[in-house]
């Protein structure tokens, strides 16, 4: 129930659907954000 309460804070569903599906691996939300954060590097120019 703890990490159900949690999650009503969050609002995006995709978000809850992760945490619902991994939410003995706290670590997933941080590697998708970092997983995102390299994709948009690499596909916006650097300056």
């Amino acid at each position: 129930e703890e990490h159900r309460a949690r999650g009503h804070d969050i609002r995006p569903t995709t978000i809850r659907e992760v945490k619902a599906r991994d939410c003995e691996t706290p670590g997933v939300l941080q590697t998708i954000m970092n997983n995102n954060a390299n994709f948009l590097g690499s596909v916006l120019p650097a300056k």
